[in-house]
């Protein structure tokens, strides 16, 4: 990793399963289950700062429930529909006129997933 980089740490939970059973653990039921005192959800943000590189933690959600627990949790959260593929979810989050990403700015995306 560059050491100059904006670092984010992106975190991608679809409302719905999309029937592949690799990425069920990615599903709103799943990241909002509760494991001990916290969701798996805030978990993987609390995850994400103390073990990443990450500067900013960032949850992509077509849950409005998701979104919130995002938030909750100090992550910045962005709507993207679960028919949008990752390339294109990094693409408007780096397009959108809300970005806190300097265009001039080297930035690094490093995926992070529910344990």
């Amino acid at each position: 990793m560059n050491a100059d980089a904006l670092v984010i740490a992106i975190i991608r939970i679809n409302q719905t399963s999309t029937g592949n059973q690799a990425e069920d653990n990615q599903t709103e039921a799943f990241a909002l289950e509760s494991v001990g005192s916290k969701t798996r959800l805030a978990q993987a943000i609390e995850n994400a700062r103390s073990h990443g590189d990450a500067d900013v933690v960032v949850v992509l959600s077509d849950s409005q429930a998701v979104l919130a627990e995002a938030n909750a949790n100090l992550a910045v959260n962005r709507f993207v529909e679960s028919s949008v593929n990752d390339d294109d979810a990094i693409a408007q989050l780096a397009d959108s006129d809300e970005t806190f990403i300097d265009e001039d700015q080297e930035v690094e995306f490093v995926w992070f997933e529910l344990d």
